[in-house]
């Protein structure tokens, strides 16, 4: 469960898609702004996961807010994978890859950056590192 909330947490704030675009099928109102038929509508979860007012302390790294027992966020507050009927396919796949790698790392390696260079995200249509980072691995003992 904790690794869990550490991924959701970690998506929140770097979400893998920094925009998901959308057309509508028909006239609408969102917010009470008109959208036009055909008009392309931008959702942007870098922004959606750090709005204050769906997030306490949006800036944090809080990962207990996705434990179960806290409040969950309200519905299309957090989409790291977009929603509806076309959400990422892949998703429920990759948050189980997630959550077994990450255990399995944690588990067997203390792990800590090798430079304290800051990371900063970069947003294409995904959201990346500016350079990788570079981490030191260093062997937990057995036992």
């Amino acid at each position: 469960m904790r690794t869990r909330a550490v991924i959701d947490e970690s998506l929140r704030l770097y979400p893998p898609a920094f925009v998901i675009v959308r057309q509508a099928l028909d006239d609408d109102e969102a917010g009470g702004v008109p959208v036009r038929k055909g008009s392309l509508v931008l959702i942007a979860p870098w922004i959606l996961h750090r709005h204050r007012r769906f997030w306490a302390a949006p800036e944090r790294f809080d990962p207990p807010r996705f434990m179960p027992d806290a409040v969950p966020p309200p519905r299309f507050a957090y989409m790291p994978f977009g929603a509806g009927p076309r959400i990422c396919v892949g998703a429920p796949f990759a948050l189980t890859e997630l959550v077994l790698v990450v255990a399995t790392l944690v588990r067997r390696f203390r792990i800590e950056l090798a430079s304290r260079r800051m990371v900063h995200p970069v947003a294409f249509v995904t959201l990346q590192p500016d350079l990788p980072p570079a981490f030191q691995l260093t062997p937990r003992r057995s036992g």
